[in-house]
Parts: structure tokens; C-alpha cells; sequence
């Protein structure tokens, strides 16, 4: 079920979500909140992060260009909510594609970050503290903190696969499920991954007619010259014959 109206400010307020981000309620309209984008970004074309330090400053992803972004808002999931994650629709329809994940796993502290891709044909422009993204909240039907919990001890007092059975064995392997602290920055791991040249489609496009151009100046080049060559041969016969 998506949380909205009051049951969705109560859980919000009690649990503390959205920290000290006393902002975010400025992108509240009743069912979901946007989400502004952090002073970190990394584009595929750029060797290190940019850091953007205040909101007149701004940065811009080319078509054809990956960039990973984060948030400014630090989330704190509730063991017994989860959320959905996107970009806005005004970016969207510049072309911006998020291919990231679509969620946020209860229990996740700590920043969200997005991989984007610019499938649009002109460059997209990115300011600090833009309402960028979007989040909206389900409510689970089990506390999952509760629910391991249980999980643990019937498994202590009467053995696990007896009680339970082997569908739930993934709940328990690990040690702490819940405990996912999440990221104040963007990892090097991630830009290391994306990092390069991007070439998009209006440049193939580009190169492909930049060598039909090539070959049909080359071609006629070659025609020529081969004109030249078999006239000189016919030529050369005709006098071998007189």
C-alpha cells in the first residue's frame, strides 16, 4: 500500500526519515516528496567528481553522457517501510534516463545516488539543491526487523528447517540484514565504472556520413584514374597495332 496523506506524515515524523532535512517539506504534496540533488556529481567524460558549491552554480550531461548523483537528503528507513525512487518527469522528457535501482531496502541509512544516462539530444543542466528525484513509501505487512527476529529464535529453540523450512533460509545467512549504512558521497568504485567517453547516437550518426562522404570522394578519385588508365592502355594498343 503507498502511504499518503496523514498516515504518511505520522510515520515519517516518528521515524525520523528524513533526519534533519527540515527542507524536504517545501516538495511535499501529499503522497510523495521530491528530492534535491547534492553539491557531488560525476560525469563519464570528467577524470574527478564535480563539487558544486552553491545553488547559482551548475553543471551539464551531453547526449549520449553517463553521470552518477546524490542527494542532499539523507534517508533513514524504518524496518518496516520501503520506498520508490525516480527521476522527475521534467528531466525525463529532456532525455534523462535513470538506470540505477528503483528502491530503497528498509533499513537503509545514508544518501541515494542515481546513475543517469542522457538519451536526449541536447545537454541536460543540473543545479545544487534542484528538486531532481522523487520518492514515494509502501508500508510492509511485517516488521522485518520483528519478523527476523522471530525467525532466530524459533530456529534456536526448535531447529530452523523443522519450523520454518528452506524458503526462509535466505532471511538468516546474513549476520545483520538490516544494518545497510548507505553513502555520504559518490564511492570511486562507481565513477570507475562509468568513467570514459560515451559516444552517442548523433555521432555515429556523424562518422558514419563523414565516411560516406570519404569514400565517395575516394570512389570518384578511383574512377577516375582507372578511365585515365584503361584510355592510356587503348591508346598504347592502337599505336602497338599501326
Amino acid at each position: 500500500m503507498i502511504l499518503s496523506g496523514n498516515e504518511l506524515l505520522s510515520r515519517i515524523k516518528r521515524y525520523d526519515v528524513f533526519k534533519e532535512n527540515q527542507n524536504v517539506w517545501e516538495n511535499f504534496n501529499g503522497w510523495q516528496f521530491d528530492l534535491r540533488l547534492g553539491n557531488e556529481i560525476f560525469i563519464s567524460r570528467k577524470g574527478e567528481p564535480i563539487n558544486l558549491q552553491d545553488e547559482r552554480e551548475f553543471v551539464s550531461i551531453s547526449p549520449g553522457e553517463f553521470a552518477l548523483l546524490i542527494t542532499e537528503e539523507e534517508i533513514k528507513m524504518p524496518s518496516n517501510l520501503m520506498a520508490f525512487i525516480n527521476v522527475r518527469f521534467s528531466y525525463k522528457q529532456k532525455g534523462m534516463i535513470n538506470i540505477s535501482g528503483f528502491h530503497v531496502d528498509p533499513g537503509y541509512h545514508g544518501k541515494l545516488i542515481f546513475s543517469v544516462f542522457n538519451a536526449g539530444p541536447n545537454d541536460i543542466i543540473l543545479r545544487k539543491s534542484e528538486p531532481v528525484f522523487m520518492i514515494f513509501f509502501c508500508r510492509l505487512t511485517n516488521d522485518i526487523k520483528c519478523f527476523q527476529k522471530s525467525l532466530r529464535d524459533e530456529h534456536r529453540k526448535n531447529g530452523f528447517l523443522n519450523i520454518v523450512g528452506k524458503a526462509a533460509y535466505a532471511v538468516l545467512k546474513e549476520k545483520n540484514p538490516l544494518e545497510k549504512i548507505g553513502f555520504t558521497k559518490i564511492p570511486a568504485d562507481m565513477m570507475l565504472s562509468i568513467r570514459g567517453m560515451s559516444v552517442s547516437l548523433a555521432e555515429n550518426n556523424s562518422r558514419i556520413e563523414r565516411l560516406e562522404n570519404s569514400m565517395k570522394i575516394y570512389g570518384s578519385i578511383a574512377v577516375g584514374v582507372i578511365v585515365a588508365l584503361i584510355g592510356f592502355i587503348l591508346s598504347f594498343i592502337g599505336k602497338m597495332g599501326v
